[in-house]
């Protein structure tokens, strides 16, 4: 097998949350909802159900930020929102980057088996491997994606691209 594989290991995820321009504590946090989010998809009995159509994604992430009161601005389209514009191209990268983040779910969960948090906490670089290849995007920015937006809220009237220094060029 020729593949060129370069996983990113758990070992490294502070190091991109550092890169990307976040404080510990929003790398914390980030991975703490990468981690709940999966946990929920990956045990909810929801998710057997759910179509995983965009709305299904949709549907299942808003569904779980009602839960949670947490917010994953990448999910959502700008319509009639407070920074209602035409969708950026790097809004679209961010969504497409969630999107593809949990419709990965369908290719690696096992039906009926139950993941304790080791195996869940493996399951993180393995999803963020998964969406760099699959989107191009920056990996340090898919931290980002899964950053709970209401300190970002607090501090603007709006999401804005500005409050994630990861798309900002970095290479």
């Amino acid at each position: 097998m020729k593949r060129q594989q370069h996983d990113i290991r758990l070992g490294e995820l502070p190091d991109m949350a550092e890169r990307a321009g976040m404080t510990s504590a929003e790398g914390e946090l980030a991975l703490g909802g990468l981690f709940s989010l999966l946990k929920d998809l990956l045990e909810g009995e929801q998710f057997n159900k759910m179509s995983l159509s965009l709305p299904g994604i949709d549907t299942l992430v808003r569904n779980y930020e009602r839960q949670t009161q947490t917010f994953y601005p990448a999910v959502h389209t700008r319509e009639g929102g407070v920074g209602s514009e035409e969708e950026s191209d790097e809004d679209q990268h961010r969504r497409k980057a969630v999107t593809d983040l949990i419709t990965t779910l369908v290719h690696i969960r096992q039906p009926g088996v139950f993941l304790d948090e080791q195996k869940i906490m493996q399951f993180i670089p393995m999803f963020i491997t998964f969406v760099k290849a699959k989107t191009n995007v920056d990996a340090s920015m898919i931290m980002y994606l899964l950053l709970p937006a209401e300190h970002i809220v607090k501090q603007n009237s709006g999401i804005r691209s500005e409050s994630i220094p990861s798309l900002s060029k970095s290479a």
